[in-house]
């Protein structure tokens, strides 16, 4: 997968969840809460899944979309998190060469405007972005 197949994919309608987007306990994560994994159905045939974590002390944020046939994550937006050099501490991270995804999507830039969102706020600013319908329940972490 490269650039131009990763914007296609961004902009594809139909993009859908249907499972809830929930944070639970994991006694190996601790303290982090980890989102249940959820699969997105795409008319591409692709084999995408939702990860991500919450951190309570620090009020942060995870949610990472991995696809297999790229080979690791595609995109992934980090809110109050690991200061990411210059990206900050709340930036987005997206395939930008088709190595990237086996290197953890090393580029960041920075995404100021979701500093001050709760979860479900960037969840839904997520959705919105990437076009995705999220028919299932967002429960707060």
């Amino acid at each position: 997968m490269d650039r131009q197949d990763f914007l296609q994919l961004r902009t594809l309608p139909g993009k859908r969840i249907d499972g809830d987007v929930e944070f639970e306990v994991v006694a190996a994560k601790a303290p982090l809460l980890v989102l249940r994994p959820v699969d997105v159905k795409n008319a591409g045939g692709l084999t995408i899944r939702l990860c991500g974590h919450y951190h309570r002390k620090y009020d942060s944020v995870t949610y990472s979309f991995d696809c297999q046939e790229a080979g690791g994550p595609i995109c992934r937006v980090d809110v109050r998190g690991t200061m990411h050099k210059q990206a900050g501490r709340t930036h987005k991270h997206d395939l930008h060469v088709d190595t990237d995804p086996s290197n953890n999507l090393p580029q960041a830039v920075a995404r100021l405007d979701l500093v001050n969102l709760t979860p479900r706020l960037v969840w839904q600013d997520l959705c919105q972005r990437a076009n995705l319908i999220h028919a299932g329940q967002f429960i707060d972490p």
